[in-house]
């Protein structure tokens, strides 16, 4: 059910999709969604209603900068997160970014795209395991090893990975 003011944002894995909008009707929203048998509904503390129609004006801000912008051409073809698909030239990876602040996060999408195409280990770089976790929930076959520190990528160096 469509409630007004209030977006799917992130498509993080089959199990988690982060809404947002306007706050009290993200708030309802959380509590329908409870009621309807929702395991986990958490609030995070952001401070706007990021990936959503909300943030056009800064997008379209945003946009006029980008087209300023000189891009050198990509050596290798990048997954974009706002389409799912590789960006294999300066308009593709511009036009991906122009979509990234008002136009939600296809991240589940886009994981499987790259797992499809045979990419089979994959890092995650600074702090934390959030993405590792999402990487698992979207197939637990591949391997997600995380670097936080200078030690783990000479761990992960000297590791059977590589």
């Amino acid at each position: 059910q469509e409630i007004e003011e209030v977006e799917a944002v992130n498509f993080n894995s089959p199990s988690q999709i982060v809404i947002s909008g306007k706050r009290e009707k993200v708030e309802k929203a959380a509590e329908q969604l409870k009621q309807k048998g929702a395991r986990r509904v958490i609030t995070l503390p952001v401070s706007g209603a990021f990936h959503t129609s909300f943030m056009r004006k800064a997008a379209e801000k945003f946009s006029r900068e980008l087209d300023k912008t000189f891009f050198s051409e990509p050596t290798c073809p990048i997954i974009t997160n706002t389409f799912a698909e590789y960006a294999t030239n300066s308009e593709e990876i511009k036009k991906a970014l122009k979509r990234q602040i008002d136009h939600p996060v296809l991240w589940e999408d886009a994981m499987k795209k790259l797992i499809s195409g045979g990419i089979d280990l994959f890092l995650e770089v600074g702090p934390g395991k959030v993405l590792q976790g999402l990487l698992r929930k979207i197939d637990g076959k591949v391997s997600v090893l995380g670097v936080q520190t200078p030690q783990d990528l000479e761990k992960i160096k000297d590791s059977s990975h590589f």
